[in-house]
């Protein structure tokens, strides 16, 4: 499983991104630079529209891959996401986590289409929070 999640892990990606409260539309690029087998540099930037004037976006994530995990950390070292790899073979892979932070709930649903293409959908819940985040990902052969 982790020679899989490698490559579905490595290289260069463009991306766009609806988020659904406020509504805003993103574009950018993403790049996952292998460390190790099982260690992953990720960083995205783009940019989008707000009230006629364009902003830029970027972060950065560190994403571990063992063999029966794959943990998602901020780029300040905190964990993200935990989920539990599945043994299924074929695509498409279904991984989920979900964690509580504070009143808030944060729900992730990500899936691998093939080694090409990601879908995330991002749903975060919480007394003053009701919104969703859809990013879809695909594989460009431009080196990064």
């Amino acid at each position: 499983m982790i020679s899989l999640f490698s490559s579905i892990f490595t290289g260069h990606y463009i991306f766009s991104r609806y988020v659904s409260s406020p509504k805003i539309d993103m574009r950018g690029n993403a790049n996952f630079k292998s460390h190790s087998h099982h260690l992953k540099h990720y960083h995205e930037e783009g940019s989008y529209i707000w009230e006629g004037n364009e902003q830029a976006f970027y972060q950065h994530q560190l994403f571990v891959i063992h063999e029966n995990q794959l943990s998602i950390f901020k780029s300040a070292g905190d964990l993200l996401h935990k989920f539990n790899l599945t043994k299924k073979r074929g695509f498409p892979i279904h991984l989920n986590h979900m964690h509580q932070c504070n009143n808030d709930q944060y729900i992730l649903d990500f899936w691998i289409q093939s080694h090409d293409r990601l879908f995330t959908f991002y749903r975060v819940l919480g007394p003053n929070k009701d919104y969703s985040i859809t990013t879809h990902f695909s594989r460009t052969s431009l080196a990064k």
